[in-house]
């Protein structure tokens, strides 16, 4: 079934837990934290959601507040009076409960995880942008969105995405045939992104966040696959020298 056990010692006579939900309201009551504590931890919700409205580098209650504004926010206790040891058992069957119904618990965003499911985690590193179901379940994003057509004057001035999972040999040798183009083609692959960078190049997955910021800021998005193929069929062709007057 899987590792999971509770961390907690079992000590009968302190009985001071309960596990709690947050849900949304109004038509279809959505249930996206299930957590446990003492005393007002049930509240950290609301904490995190002022904390993010104070402080925009403190992303933690983002999604929280999007729920709120969207739909209202509520809570329920699911148990109380229990030991931390059943609360954590108790805690970790209700996620598992929610999410086989459907539910997307923002504790970690399709989790919880067995054993089993992690070993058939999709390694497939092909370059997506990728619509967490949070987006799909919660403010009904149904759109695939799609990488941008190559531009060569956009692709020159250029800024190359990745994550630890594109750390592979495969990855870090497309990523320098991919610099070395430009850089011959006369262009720049910066080390972040800047004023002057146009694209972003994509490896492995690109989250939905990113992709709405960089359309916001006008960069356009490609995928590491379709430059690849592109330089495979422009290995620095004329018109870019023509172009930069570097021939007569």
């Amino acid at each position: 079934m899987g590792f999971w056990s509770p961390h907690a010692e079992y000590n009968p006579d302190d009985k001071r837990f309960y596990v709690y939900a947050w849900f949304t309201k109004g038509t279809e009551k959505k249930v996206f934290y299930v957590g446990k504590g003492t005393g007002n931890r049930v509240k950290h919700i609301l904490t995190e959601i002022r904390q993010y409205e104070e402080n925009t580098g403190k992303y933690k209650g983002q999604r929280y507040k999007e729920l709120q504004d969207k739909f209202g926010i509520d809570y329920e206790i699911l148990i109380d009076g229990v030991t931390e040891y059943e609360a954590e058992i108790y805690e970790y069957c209700m996620m598992r409960e929610y999410t086989k119904q459907g539910e997307i618990l923002l504790n970690f965003v399709d989790m919880p995880l067995d054993y089993e499911e992690l070993k058939d985690t999709n390694t497939d590193l092909h370059p997506e942008i990728e619509v967490d179901k949070y987006y799909r379940r919660y403010l009904g994003y149904n759109e695939t969105p799609q990488f941008d057509k190559i531009n060569i004057d956009n692709l020159l001035r250029a800024y190359i995405y990745g994550n630890w999972q594109t750390n592979t040999k495969e990855c870090i040798a497309e990523k320098e045939k991919i610099k070395q183009w430009i850089q011959a083609a006369g262009g720049r692959v910066y080390a972040s992104i800047g004023k002057r960078t146009k694209c972003i190049i994509v490896q492995g997955k690109y989250s939905l966040e990113n992709f709405v910021d960089s359309d916001e800021s006008n960069r356009e998005i490609y995928s590491a696959w379709d430059v690849l193929e592109f330089i495979e069929n422009h290995p620095l062709v004329d018109e870019i020298l023509i172009r930069d007057k570097r021939v007569n």
